[in-house]
């Protein structure tokens, strides 16, 4: 089982891992600064459909995406250009996490 940036209830599931604090101030920021470090960042570039066109993960024409950070920016998700799938890199966060991501369906890789 796997989570992609386009599943309709990715974000809840990246929530349900990271706790609603995260999923609160993600949601601000989004809102407020368009953060270039979000989940809603990726969603907005695969739905802009410039990764299916083999382009890098961009906001616009210049912000280029790295990461999806987790609560207090330590967990990292790497978002797969090729597929969209959300992967947990697992040397980024506590075994404890890793745990929760994979409950939830999210690839954990080391």
């Amino acid at each position: 089982m796997a989570v992609f940036i386009s599943d309709p209830d990715a974000f809840e599931r990246l929530a349900r891992v990271e706790g609603p604090a995260w999923a609160e101030h993600t949601q601000r920021v989004w809102d407020l600064y368009r953060s270039a470090e979000s989940f809603f960042a990726f969603l907005s570039a695969w739905t802009e459909g410039r990764a299916e066109l083999g382009e890098a993960w961009k906001l616009g024409s210049d912000v280029k995406l790295t990461t999806v950070y987790g609560e207090a920016g330590y967990a990292r998700y790497a978002v797969l250009d090729t597929s969209g799938e959300i992967v947990l890199l697992a040397s980024s966060t506590r075994p404890e996490r890793c745990a929760r991501a994979a409950a939830e369906g999210f690839t954990v890789r080391a």
